[in-house]
C-alpha cells in the first residue's frame, strides 16, 4: 500500500495514500484524503488521477 507523501512543510503523515494527485507538470503523488483536498485547493492544475477507495479489489472472485 502507498504512504501519503504530499505534506511539504509538515510532519510526516502516517495515513495511507489512497488518492493519486497529478499537477500540471505531470508530477504525481499518493495522498491521504485530507492532503488530496488541500492539493486540489492549493496546487494550480492539480487533479485526481486515481482513487483506490473507488476501485474494485477483485476479492471474492
Amino acid at each position: 500500500m502507498n504512504s501519503c507523501t504530499l505534506h511539504p512543510g509538515e510532519l510526516a503523515c502516517d495515513r495511507l495514500g489512497l488518492i493519486e494527485i497529478e499537477d500540471r507538470t505531470g508530477a504525481r503523488a499518493w495522498t491521504c484524503e485530507d492532503h488530496a483536498i488541500r492539493a486540489i485547493w492549493t496546487i494550480d492544475g492539480a487533479r485526481i488521477v486515481r482513487d483506490l477507495r473507488t476501485e474494485r479489489t477483485g476479492a471474492g472472485r
